[in-house]
C-alpha cells in the first residue's frame, strides 16, 4: 500500500475519536460529529490559502460550504445528512490524492484523512440503521 502510515494513523486517530464520542449523552453526539466535519473540511480552506493561486482558493471555499450545510442539516434533520458528508469528504480527499483538484498539499494528508473520514462515516451509519 502506497501510504500504509497515513491509513494507519487514520484508523488510530478514528478508533480514538469513536469511543471519545460516545462518552457524550447522545442527543450531544451529532453535535460533535458535525462539528468536527466543518473543521476537517476547513482544513482544504487553508490548504488553497497556502496555495495562493484564487482558483485553488475558491473551489476549496465553494466545497468547504456544501460540508459546513450537510453539518447543519445532519445537526437539524437527519443525522444521514452526516453520514452523506463524511463519505463526501473521503471521496473528495481521494480526488486530491490523485490530482484531480490542482490544489497544492502535503501528500500525506488526504489518505490519512479519507480513512478516517469514511471510517467515521461507516460509524455513523451503523448508528443510524441500528
Amino acid at each position: 500500500m502506497k501510504y500504509q502510515r497515513e491509513a494507519l494513523l487514520g484508523v488510530f486517530l478514528a478508533a480514538i475519536s469513536i469511543p471519545f464520542v460516545c462518552l457524550f449523552p447522545k442527543e450531544k453526539q451529532n453535535d460533535l460529529w458535525a462539528i468536527l466535519l466543518v473543521v476537517i473540511a476547513s482544513d482544504y480552506i487553508g490548504f488553497g490559502i497556502m496555495d495562493g493561486r484564487m482558483k485553488q482558493k475558491l473551489i476549496e471555499i465553494v466545497l468547504c460550504t456544501g460540508f459546513v450545510v450537510l453539518s447543519v442539516l445532519g445537526l437539524w434533520y437527519s443525522t444521514w445528512f452526516l453520514v452523506i458528508g463524511y463519505i463526501a469528504h473521503g471521496i473528495w480527499d481521494y480526488i486530491h490524492d490523485h490530482r484531480m483538484v490542482m490544489t497544492k498539499i502535503k501528500r500525506w494528508y488526504p489518505p490519512f484523512c479519507m480513512i478516517y473520514d469514511w471510517l467515521i462515516g461507516t460509524w455513523l451509519l451503523y448508528t443510524v440503521i441500528q
